[in-house]
């Protein structure tokens, strides 16, 4: 057996064991640590993509938004960033709206993944979406796994 096949075959087990226990824990979201949260300004945000068994090709755009309540985009990225191949993980910077605050984006934001592939494409993977804040405060959002393909471009979750 070589060693791809051994790596799907462990992976594939661990990342499903996973999935499930995040689907019976509930997505991961922020909480203030202390009173003070809710004016605490972002400081950086990174999007940490894991691609699970099919792969998202080198010619097909990513670009991630995040929004707070009130549909302000506070955090972005954009590119084709290259093939995504199976059983890795890539973590992209977001750049941020000055003044973007914890209580706006924790309590009503959302994060929009969106693909434009060039011809046919399917990718499934998993993300973890990280925002730190001025008062070290950090919100953790995960997707335990999901798909985009030229059918489907495009995934909106809330962050609450």
């Amino acid at each position: 057996m070589d060693k791809k096949t051994v790596l799907r075959r462990v992976a594939a087990p661990v990342l499903a064991g996973a999935a499930i226990m995040v689907g019976v824990a509930g997505p991961a979201s922020a909480t203030p640590a202390h009173a003070d949260a809710a004016g605490a300004t972002l400081r950086s945000a990174s999007i940490t993509f894991t691609t699970l068994t099919d792969n998202k090709d080198f010619d097909t755009l990513v670009t991630v938004v995040v929004k707070d309540r009130d549909g302000r985009v506070d955090a972005q990225t954009s590119g084709f960033f290259g093939e995504f191949k199976d059983q890795t993980s890539k973590t992209l910077p977001l750049r941020i709206r000055t003044g973007a605050t914890w209580d706006a984006i924790e309590n009503g934001g959302s994060i929009t993944v969106t693909i434009a592939p060039n011809g046919h494409d399917t990718w499934n993977f998993a993300y973890e979406l990280d925002l730190s804040y001025s008062d070290g405060d950090a919100g953790f959002h995960l997707n335990p796994g999901t798909s985009l393909n030229e059918g489907r471009k495009s995934l909106t979750n809330p962050l609450n």
